[in-house]
C-alpha cells in the first residue's frame, strides 16, 4: 500500500510546484503530432499552425491548478490577442466540451482546444504533469517550457521576453 501512496504523492507535488522545465527541445519545430479539434474530424499533425506566436497547454479538465491556469488566461486575455492557446488534453471530448462550456472558450478565436488521445505531446515533452506550458515564436521554434501554475505576470513576461522580440 506505501509503495502505492509515494509515487501518487511525488506526483500531485511536482504536478503543482512552480519552475522552469528544461526539455532539451528548446530551439527545435514541434513535430507532427496527431490532434483532433473535434469527435467528427480526423486527427491531424496540421492542428497547430505556426505563423505566430503561440503556446501549448497540456492540460486535464478536472486539475484544479488547470482550471486556475485557465482563469488567469482568460482574465488576461487581451494581452494574448496576438498569440495563439493551443489547450490540448488526453481526455473525452465530451470532457473537453464540458470544460470548454464551463469557461466559455468557444468565443476566444486565439484558443484551440486539441485531443491528443495518444498522449504523444505528453510523451514528446516528457512530462508527467499538468498544467504544462510550451512557449513558441512565430517561426514555430520551442522557446521556453514550464511545468505547474504560474502567475500571469510570470507568464506575460516570458511571452515579452522571449516570443514577442523575435517578430
Amino acid at each position: 500500500m506505501m509503495k502505492q501512496i509515494i509515487p501518487i504523492a511525488c506526483i500531485i507535488l511536482f504536478s503543482c510546484s512552480r519552475h522552469r522545465y528544461i526539455s532539451g527541445l528548446e530551439g527545435q519545430y514541434l513535430p507532427s503530432l496527431n490532434l483532433s479539434k473535434d469527435s467528427s474530424s480526423l486527427p491531424t499533425s496540421k492542428a497547430i499552425v505556426a505563423n505566430q506566436p503561440f503556446f501549448i497547454f497540456l492540460f486535464q479538465p478536472y486539475c484544479p491548478y488547470c482550471a486556475e491556469q485557465t482563469k488567469e488566461i482568460l482574465q488576461n486575455i487581451d494581452q494574448f490577442r496576438d498569440i495563439h492557446v493551443y489547450m490540448i488534453s488526453s481526455y473525452s471530448f465530451s470532457e473537453l466540451n464540458q470544460f470548454s462550456k464551463a469557461f466559455n472558450l468557444e468565443k476566444y478565436t486565439n484558443i484551440t482546444i486539441l485531443r491528443d488521445s495518444a498522449m504523444q505531446t505528453m510523451n514528446y515533452f516528457k512530462v508527467s504533469g499538468v498544467p504544462f506550458l510550451a512557449f513558441y515564436d512565430a517561426k514555430g521554434k520551442l522557446k521556453e517550457t514550464v511545468l505547474g501554475r504560474h502567475n500571469i505576470d510570470f507568464i506575460k513576461d516570458l511571452l515579452q521576453d522571449q516570443l514577442l522580440q523575435n517578430r
